[in-house]
C-alpha cells in the first residue's frame, strides 16, 4: 500500500529534475543529468514565490484564529445551557 501512494511523489520528483524530452523517453527512469531549468522558470517567470506566500500567510491567519476562537466557543458551548448549546453539544460529544 505504500508503494502506491509513494509512487505519484516519487514520480513528480523524477520529473522534476528531467527535461521535457527526457521525460517523453522514459518517464519512470531516474535522470541521467540534473535538469534544472524548471526551477528557475518556476521561480523567476510565474507568480509561484507570491502564491507560497499568500499560502503561509493564509495558513497562519487561519490557524492562529482557530486556536483562538475554538477554546472560547467550547467554553461557550459547555458552560450556557440553552436550546442552542444543548443542540451544538451533540455534534461534540465524544462517544
Amino acid at each position: 500500500m505504500a508503494i502506491l501512494f509513494f509512487f505519484p511523489i516519487f514520480f513528480n520528483l523524477m520529473s522534476a529534475f528531467k527535461s521535457n524530452a527526457e521525460i517523453m523517453k522514459d518517464a519512470i527512469a531516474f535522470p541521467k543529468t540534473l535538469y534544472l531549468d524548471s526551477f528557475k522558470y518556476l521561480l523567476t517567470e510565474t507568480e509561484f514565490p507570491r502564491a507560497s506566500l499568500n499560502s503561509l500567510i493564509l495558513t497562519a491567519v487561519s490557524i492562529s484564529a482557530q486556536v483562538l476562537i475554538i477554546p472560547m466557543a467550547g467554553y461557550a458551548i459547555e458552560r450556557r445551557n440553552t436550546r442552542w448549546t444543548r443542540f451544538m453539544f451533540v455534534f461534540f460529544w465524544p462517544e
